[in-house]
């Protein structure tokens, strides 16, 4: 099969365990690029957090954001942009305040919570950007919809009850997911990678079964499904390798540069 593009996941994917780009993982993504194969970069992060990744690699493609809620080009105009309505996204944070769980919700630009307590402070290392803290009712704080919302809860037990219960109110009206086992990952109905991916696709006049998808969440779950190849990391979750079509190696072990060297090899 001649591949014509592959979309790449970011954390615990693409990136080690230290949130880096090892070289030799960089060397064929350019050279991927240069062979004409279109590579993506399909993240649940917010374009602030992921922009750098891109322009590392010196890529000049779309990227995908907060799963599939906003979808920017080289010049940062929006592609695709899918926000959840300003009075659900209230509902839902004052549902999570109630409970009294860590959410956080996500405007373009910027990310804001009540209290910069271990998960803010946690979250905001990984990315790289710190985020607001309102010291008010984050309801109260919110002026336009969100592209996104993230629950963080270390317990499992609470964590699970909570997106029991936001499966059952909100089901038919979010998107949610998870990149971690610690979130919960809230967007507007009907997003994901897998549909942000085929909207590129179609930009491009790429067929699904030209592309490879590679990523290690249930977030990614929909892309590798949509993909004509979806390889899951060997450090996936158990159901998330089950769904792929193949397992490559972990994120410290290079296991994107084994895809994308079959990628190059299919070219050759």
């Amino acid at each position: 099969m001649d591949y014509k593009m592959i979309a790449i996941d970011l954390d615990n994917t693409l990136l080690t365990s230290e949130k880096k780009i090892d070289n030799y993982t960089a060397d064929l993504i350019m050279k991927a690029d240069k062979a004409g194969k279109k590579v993506i970069l399909a993240t649940g992060r917010m374009y602030e957090a992921a922009v750098p990744f891109l322009e590392e690699l010196g890529l000049d493609t779309p990227l995908i954001t907060y799963n599939g809620a906003l979808v920017k080009d080289k010049n940062r105009e929006v592609i695709q942009e899918n926000l959840i309505p300003n009075e659900l996204t209230k509902e839902v944070v004052e549902f999570a305040e109630d409970y009294g769980i860590h959410i956080q919700y996500f405007s373009e630009g910027n990310y804001y919570y009540r209290w910069r307590n271990k998960y803010a402070r946690e979250y905001g290392e990984i990315i790289g950007i710190a985020g607001v803290e309102t010291r008010v009712k984050l309801q109260n704080y919110i002026e336009n919809p969100a592209l996104k919302l993230l629950v963080i809860e270390d317990e499992e037990k609470r964590r699970e009850y909570f997106k029991s219960e936001l499966n059952k109110y909100y089901k038919q009206r979010l998107s949610i997911s998870s990149s971690m086992a610690t979130y919960i990952e809230i967007t507007a109905s009907n997003v994901n990678k897998g549909r942000a991916l085929a909207g590129l696709a179609d930009k491009y006049n790429i067929l699904p079964e030209e592309i490879i998808a590679v990523g290690d969440g249930y977030n990614d779950l929909p892309m590798l499904e949509m993909a004509g190849l979806g390889v899951a990391m060997e450090n996936a979750p158990e159901e998330v390798r089950a769904n792929a079509d193949r397992i490559t190696q972990s994120n410290d072990e290079q296991g994107v540069a084994k895809v994308l060297e079959y990628l190059l090899s299919c070219n050759d």
